[in-house]
């Protein structure tokens, strides 16, 4: 592909992603009597991010700001011959259609000001759309307990929404389990800043299993929403990463869980097992502000400047985990039987099984297999097997017994940077690395049922504790 379609390409991917997630505000500008102000000014602004964007009033007094980012927004309207109207606290969420209501202006001088907290009651009846929706909030995502520190978790508070999601583990699970307004669990649709995380290999994993404290806010749209918003017969959540803004901030955390903190199973107590390992460590960090560079650097897009208008945000989390299994119950060969000796042999009925001669078509004298007919090869490999017997007490049902815990170590590492490059232009890029490792002790889900033996035992690459 030519660098210049390639440049376009990625240019109106931006552009796709940002007006996915990007949110509408909008209003009416009245004076006292209820007639339409034609022309007045009305500036947008967010002063955390030193963003602004100004229009006008249309014949109707109407007004629109079709694309906004996710925010605390403040509206100025300025008229000739009316005080100036400030209105702040105005919330918008990811892809929000809000409305200011109707801005009354007061006759008078426009040196003076009038100013009104935005009703936070009010911002939640939807006057611009028909979508039933539920955003759950950065402090929620932050502050609410989390099992596995998996974010989906929060979808149960939405209505219309049935979970079974077993968060317990950090990851990108849990997609598939939980049900919209009685949709499928595998048609839902998942984006993060306006790009598709949905792995459509299975429609029920993610691409990237974003860490909690890189989450601005994400939405659960349940029902009625945006044509825009297609793809899938189910919900559509999306999720909307953090970014920088023009002070400093910083967060470091740690934390731990281990197996000695917990009672054991009553399973595990009834049986005589102890508690095998159970360990989680999550450590991380992020970091975020203005670009700050030594003064004259770029000439007059130096540091003065740049910090008003470049803002970055990196966050790192590293997740150790080790993930306790149930007890498995292993048929291996007794000592007799590596030396062909099935003497007494029943199945787990008690029922006599009888060993015939293949060449023959009789049975054993004895059920013993005669010595010159064990190939010495496949009796070392018996014998190995043998090795790990440790419960013959349940014989003829098993003899060997085992509940090992599964490895999980995961990190993820992200970098966003936001640009006011002029009054009308934003644009962000964000980089985010997410990897993991998975030590099964007993194989693959679908490689065999109860009847295994850690692959530790077996010399295998051990989890690490």
């Amino acid at each position: 592909m030519p660098p210049m379609a390639a440049g376009l390409l990625a240019l109106l991917l931006a552009v796709a992603a940002f007006a996915q997630t990007s949110a509408s505000l909008s209003g009416i500008v009245h004076d006292a009597n209820g007639g339409a102000v034609i022309g007045a000014k009305v500036t947008v602004s967010d002063p955390s991010k030193n963003f602004q964007l100004e229009t006008k009033t249309s014949a109707d007094g109407n007004f629109s700001f079709p694309t906004l980012q996710p925010g605390t927004y403040t509206v100025t309207v300025e008229a000739q011959g009316f005080k100036k109207s400030v209105k702040t606290g105005l919330v918008l969420a990811v892809a929000d259609r809000q409305s200011t209501g109707v801005i009354a202006l007061e006759v008078g001088d426009i040196a003076n000001t009038v100013e009104v907290t935005a009703d936070a009651a009010q911002q939640l009846i939807k006057t611009e759309s028909g979508e039933q929706s539920q955003v759950i909030s950065g402090e929620q995502v932050a502050n609410l307990a989390l099992n596995g520190r998996n974010y989906l978790d929060l979808v149960k508070l939405t209505p219309g929404v049935v979970s079974f999601v077993n968060a317990q583990t950090a990851g990108p699970g849990g997609l598939s389990s939980f049900n919209i307004n009685g949709t499928r669990a595998n048609q839902h649709n998942l984006t993060i800043d306006g790009t598709t995380n949905v792995d459509t290999g299975s429609n029920g994993t993610q691409h990237i299993a974003l860490v909690l404290d890189n989450i601005a806010e994400f939405k659960i749209l349940t029902s009625n929403y945006q044509a825009e918003y297609g793809r899938s017969a189910g919900g559509d959540i999306k999720v909307i990463t953090k970014g920088g803004g023009r002070d400093f901030h910083g967060t470091g955390y740690y934390y731990h869980r281990h197996e000695q903190f917990n009672a054991n199973s009553f399973f595990n107590n009834a049986q005589g097992r102890q508690r095998n390992f159970y360990r989680y460590n999550y450590q991380g960090f992020n970091l975020s502000g203005p670009v700050w560079l030594p003064k004259n650097v770029f000439g007059p897009l130096g540091s003065e400047k740049l910090r008003e208008k470049v803002f970055w945000f990196v966050s790192r989390e590293w997740q150790e985990q080790l993930l306790p299994g149930a007890a498995r119950q292993s048929r291996v060969p007794t000592a007799n039987e590596v030396n062909g000796i099935f003497t007494g042999l029943v199945n787990g009925n008690g029922q006599a099984v009888t060993l015939y001669d293949p060449l023959t078509g009789q049975p054993f004298p004895n059920n013993v297999i005669p010595t010159n007919r064990i190939n010495p090869n496949g009796q070392a490999i018996l014998r190995k097997f043998a090795s790990f017997a440790n419960n013959s007490a349940r014989l003829p049902v098993f003899n060997h017994e085992s509940q090992a815990s599964a490895g999980y170590p995961r990190r993820e590492y992200s970098i966003r940077v936001d640009a006011n490059i002029t009054e009308n232009t934003r644009t962000f890029v964000r980089y985010t690395r997410d990897a993991d490792q998975q030590f099964l002790p007993y194989g693959l889900g679908w490689t065999g049922g109860n009847n295994q033996i850690p692959l530790d035992v077996l010399d295998f690459k051990q989890a690490p504790a």
